[in-house]
């Protein structure tokens, strides 16, 4: 009887990070439970981990990743003189490795999980993503039609392979699960009952307001010297401003969830979606959030340097100061930066001790 390998390939911005931080977490449950094999992987501080990519996926500065075949076989020997039944792995990445993946097809019994989202949310969500870990700094793009998408490649695996290699579930935001996404992946393997009640279940890897969005948009401009991961990580624990908004204008939202909806439907064709009915309703009953045209106003840029000089005023005077010795400043950057100058002076004011600590800094 062959052993089996369940694949997690995400995609992105659809709860990979809370996944991979309670999995990781509960590896002997899993074991013991169902006999099955989770390797163990790293989370960072935010318990954001890449999930097991790191253990046969090579990447070089500035190319794609590459499937290291030798890696996963000495994985793969582990598991079969093991008394696990069923080798769980999870990545976004190994979306785009699917091909490498079936070439152990004949060995192993494969199986594919993933989550399918509407697209209008996920360009959202990736772009959002771009602004706080990519150094984006253009708005973002908007067409008549959603262009290439995972949902795409999704087809077109389902076509090559078949749909018996695939496992798909609908994912939405807010309250779309019945109880969590945790106990929606773990029902799979019939384990859901391993999420008590009170599991706390994290905002992991969670999306910015718009005032941060914007603050760290302009900020992209620049050479931060380090800087970038830092701000990341304060602007996330932002809660002030505006997270209810869409970047998306009226028409094209409209278009948008129309195109969602038919390659959904074309995939549940092809291949059916857990909760499909669900997905479908939701996509209807959801209304626009507030439309915000990019820029970052006045208001927003002083409501984030009040946050950021609360949180660690010298972090924020170095951020000022690092901006400010930047060549080539736009007259808008000299503004901005007037702006945050002014805010900066009166959190000094505010404080007798950042007065005595601003001279150290100079």
């Amino acid at each position: 009887m062959k052993k089996s390998i369940y694949v997690h390939v995400g995609p992105p911005k659809t709860g990979t990070s809370i996944l991979q931080s309670w999995l990781s977490r509960h590896i002997d449950e899993l074991s013991v439970s169902s006999n099955i094999l989770y390797p163990a992987h790293g989370v960072d501080e935010n318990q954001v981990s890449s999930g097991h990519n790191q253990l046969f996926l090579d990447k070089e500065q500035g190319k794609k990743s590459t499937f290291s075949h030798s890696n996963f076989q000495k994985l793969l020997d582990k598991f079969d003189v093991a008394s696990f039944d069923t080798l769980l792995l999870s990545s976004e990445y190994f979306f785009y490795q699917i091909p490498e993946f079936m070439k152990y097809s004949e060995k192993y019994e494969i199986k594919f999980i993933a989550y399918v989202r509407p697209e209008y949310e996920f360009i959202e969500s990736i772009y959002n993503q771009s602004v706080k870990r990519n150094r984006q700094n253009m708005p973002m793009a908007m067409r008549n039609e959603i262009r290439y998408t995972y949902l795409d490649s999704l087809i077109e695996y389902i076509t090559t392979y078949g749909n018996q290699y695939f496992l798909l579930r609908a994912y939405g935001v807010k309250n779309f699960f019945e109880k969590n996404i945790i106990s929606d992946f773990l029902s799979i393997f019939k384990l859901d009952y391993l999420v008590i009640e009170n599991d706390i279940i994290p905002i992991i890897n969670s999306s910015y307001s718009f005032d941060c969005l914007e603050f760290k948009r302009w900020t992209n401009n620049f050479l931060l010297d380090g800087l970038d991961n830092i701000l990341d990580k304060k602007l996330q624990a932002y809660t002030k401003g505006n997270e209810n908004y869409t970047l998306i204008p009226h028409q094209t939202y409209i278009d948008y969830k129309a195109g969602s909806k038919r390659k959904i439907t074309a995939i549940n064709d092809m291949c059916p979606i857990i909760n499909y009915n669900s997905l479908i309703a939701y996509i209807d009953k959801t209304k626009r959030s507030v439309y915000m045209h990019q820029e970052l106003y006045d208001e927003h840029l002083i409501k984030v340097v009040n946050f950021l000089t609360e949180e660690d005023f010298k972090f924020t005077k170095k951020l000022f100061l690092l901006i400010s010795s930047q060549d080539s400043l736009t007259e808008q950057d000299k503004h901005k930066l007037s702006i945050f100058k002014k805010e900066l002076s009166h959190a000094q004011n505010r404080n007798p001790f950042r007065s005595f600590l601003s001279k150290l800094l100079r």
